[in-house]
C-alpha cells in the first residue's frame, strides 16, 4: 500500500490538465473589397470552444456554424452563404490549437500577454494550417490570424465590379471559463 501512495505522489503536477470552456463568445470578420471603399464586416456570436491547459501549453478548439454569420444584409448574406461558404455542405468550421505558448500560472489567471500560434483551420471542407496571434486578459480571450479564401476553395466574391479582397481578416472573441 506505501508503494501505491509513494507512486501516486511523485507523479509530476503537469500531468493534471484544466479544461475550459467559452461561457460566451464572436467570431468576426473583415473582408476589404478592391477597390478598398467596401468593407464587409460579419459576426456570429456564441462559438464553441473547448481548450485545456497541461503546463505551458494550451490545446484544443474552437468551432462556429457557419450560418450564424450576419453581415446585416440579408441578400448578401444569403450569397454568401449559397454561392460563396456553401454553408449546406459545409456547415462549421473549426480552429485547432496544439501546444500555443501560455505562462506557467496561465490555468489559475487565465491571463496571457500576446502570444503567436499555429493551427489548424477546419474551413469549406478544407484543412490547412493557420498562424496568427492570441492574447487573454482575466478570462477574456482574444485571436486574430488571416484567411487566405482561395486556400480554402473558397471563390473570390465579385459584384459590380467590386471585388473581395482575397484575404480576410478573422478575430475570435472568448470569454472563458473553468470546466
Amino acid at each position: 500500500m506505501n508503494q501505491f501512495l509513494t507512486a501516486l505522489l511523485l507523479l509530476p503536477s503537469v500531468a493534471l490538465a484544466t479544461g475550459l470552456r467559452s461561457e460566451s463568445g464572436e467570431v468576426e470578420f473583415l473582408a476589404v473589397g478592391k477597390p478598398s471603399m467596401l468593407k464587409i464586416h460579419g459576426k456570429a456570436e456564441n462559438p464553441e470552444a473547448h481548450l485545456s491547459v497541461n503546463g505551458g501549453d494550451l490545446n484544443g478548439s474552437v468551432s462556429m456554424e457557419m450560418e450564424k454569420f450576419s453581415t446585416g444584409i440579408g441578400l448578401r448574406d444569403k450569397h454568401m452563404k449559397e454561392k460563396y461558404l456553401e454553408t449546406a455542405a459545409h456547415p462549421k468550421a473549426r480552429l485547432t490549437l496544439k501546444n500555443a505558448k501560455v505562462g506557467s500560472g496561465f490555468a489559475e489567471s487565465l491571463t496571457n500577454p500576446a502570444e503567436a500560434f499555429e493551427g489548424i483551420l477546419s474551413f469549406h471542407g478544407q484543412d490547412r494550417p493557420v498562424k496568427g496571434s492570441f492574447s487573454v486578459e482575466a478570462g477574456k480571450m482574444s485571436a486574430k490570424f488571416p484567411l487566405p479564401l482561395t486556400d480554402f476553395g473558397v471563390e473570390i466574391p465579385t459584384y459590380l465590379g467590386v471585388t473581395v479582397a482575397e484575404t480576410v481578416d478573422v478575430s475570435v472573441n472568448l470569454a472563458l471559463v473553468k470546466e
